[in-house]
Formats: C-alpha cells, sequence, structure tokens
C-alpha cells in the first residue's frame, strides 16, 4: 500500500480523519448540476495553450468521503507543477514536481515533507483483473462546458463497477495530464508493497485504481464528475484557465524535515510535534 492521499486538509479539527487516510492511497460530495461550473476567465478548453507567462489553471473540487463533511479541494496546474490544497492560504499541500516526478506532501503541524520518487519494479496482478468500460454516450440533457458535450463512462474490474465517471473531452488537457502524471507516480511506487497487501483484501478495483490502470478514469476528458464504489465522489465546482497564482505557491516551505517514503515505512522517521 501506498501512503500518498489525493488531497490534503485545512482544518486541524479535521485532521484526525483525514491523517489517518494518509496511511493508504486514494486522488464528488452531493453530485452538483453541471450547470454550477464557472468559467472565469475562460479562453478555450485547454488551458496550456492560451496562458500567458506566469499564469496557472486552478481548478476546485468539491469532495466527499463515507464519514466526512464534504470538503473543497483546489488543483493549481501549471507546465512544472500541480500543487493540491484546500484553497488560498492552505499550510498543508501536496506538490507534484512535474519534470523531476516527483511528489511531496507538505505537513505544517509536523513541520515535515514526505517524498514520493520510488522507482517501480516488475509485478504481475495477483489474479485476473478482467479490466473493462462502458460508453454511456453524450449526456445530451446537459449543458456543454468549455463548449464540449459531457461524456458518461463506467469502468469496472472482475465484474465489479469500479468508476462511475462524467468526462468532458478538450477540457483542461495539461491540467488532466499532470494529474494523470501524478497518478502513476503513486502508481509506480505501489508496485514496492503490493506484495505486503494480504490476499483476502485484495480486490479488483483497488488494484486496478492503485498500481495497473491508475490513469484509466482519466483517459476519456477530463472528470467533472466521479464517483467510486468505495463511497468516494468528486464534482467540478469552478475552474479557472488564467488564474494568477501568488509569489511562492510551488515553493516547498524551508526549515522542514524531509524524508522519503521508503524512510517513513521503515519507521525512521518520529514525529516532531
Amino acid at each position: 500500500m501506498n501512503t500518498m492521499q489525493e488531497t490534503t486538509t485545512r482544518g486541524r479539527g479535521r485532521r484526525p480523519a483525514r491523517k489517518r487516510a494518509l496511511a493508504t492511497v486514494v486522488l464528488a460530495a452531493l453530485i452538483l448540476p453541471l450547470g454550477a461550473c464557472e468559467q472565469p476567465g475562460e479562453g478555450g478548453a485547454d488551458s496550456a495553450s492560451a496562458r500567458a507567462p506566469g499564469e496557472a489553471t486552478q481548478i476546485d473540487f468539491v469532495e466527499q468521503r463515507p464519514g466526512i463533511k464534504p470538503y473543497n479541494t483546489r488543483f493549481v496546474v501549471n507546465a512544472d507543477y500541480m500543487r493540491i490544497d484546500d484553497g488560498p492560504g492552505s499550510p498543508d499541500f501536496i506538490l507534484l514536481d512535474r519534470k523531476k516526478r516527483k511528489i511531496y506532501r507538505v505537513d505544517s503541524q509536523e513541520r515535515q515533507i514526505m517524498v514520493v520518487d520510488t522507482k517501480p519494479v516488475k509485478v504481475s496482478p495477483p489474479f485476473d483483473l478482467q479490466l473493462s468500460e462502458k460508453d454511456l454516450g453524450a449526456m445530451k440533457d446537459a449543458p456543454t462546458v468549455g463548449g464540449q458535450q459531457p461524456m458518461r463512462y463506467q469502468f469496472s474490474a472482475k465484474g465489479e463497477l469500479c468508476y462511475d465517471v462524467v468526462a468532458v473531452p478538450g477540457l483542461m488537457d495539461d491540467a488532466l495530464k499532470a494529474m494523470r502524471e501524478f497518478r502513476q507516480i503513486l502508481a509506480d511506487d505501489s508496485t514496492n508493497t503490493l506484495n505486503l497487501i494480504p490476499a483476502d483484501l485484495q480486490n479488483a478495483c483497488d488494484l486496478a485504481r492503485n498500481t495497473f490502470a491508475p490513469t484509466r478514469h482519466l483517459d476519456r476528458g477530463f472528470p467533472i464528475e466521479e464517483q467510486r464504489k468505495d463511497g468516494y465522489r468528486r464534482s467540478l465546482k469552478t475552474f479557472d484557465l488564467h488564474f494568477k497564482p501568488k509569489a511562492g505557491l510551488f515553493d516547498l516551505p524551508k526549515g522542514y524535515k524531509t524524508f522519503t517514503i521508503q524512510q517513513f515505512r521503515k519507521g525512521q522517521v518520529s514525529s516532531t510535534g
């Protein structure tokens, strides 16, 4: 199992429940109507081609997990980085360095940074995952997003529905590419710990999502709505193709203890709090 998650948390009141999720890999509540998606500064479906120097794409989601109140998650993406946090001013965040292919999880309470850049090892699924995909076609009654018609897909493994996704082809392709890069790094890392998962806990959907097909739900367009069998939901709230991030938004804090995920797994990291 991995020790990263797709999102981070702002309020310390939520930290215990959310921090427990850091022991496993997961990356929307009350599915929002597609018409609720605002597009400030929209200048086309793909942000990278139209961005001015210094601009980035900012994407806001609403997410929900069983037993946790809905929460907001922000993605900020440019050619070099993708930052995932709870919004402006969030001291905790996850940073993808797209050039170095490294992921950093910043924990402000512990003043620690965990680094994920594990090289993959060759592994095979413990059983036939029987991956399948169902194209349910265009959602003709839904409004367009970024000028494109949303499409609905279902992704299954071994006959079990894993993902139900509403995707928009051609929408924010560069941000979507960064999301795929993020998930692939986590999948590469998971190959190193696959043999630690007991046989009775091996699930086809989890194995596909975390290790063997981590980006398949991202391969049909930008996911404006997604729901997993484990109760996780995420829905697009707003996006800004011409967001101007403040200076230092993609910088890692100085003076924090930095360690690798391998050191964490070996118990070589102690709390600083």
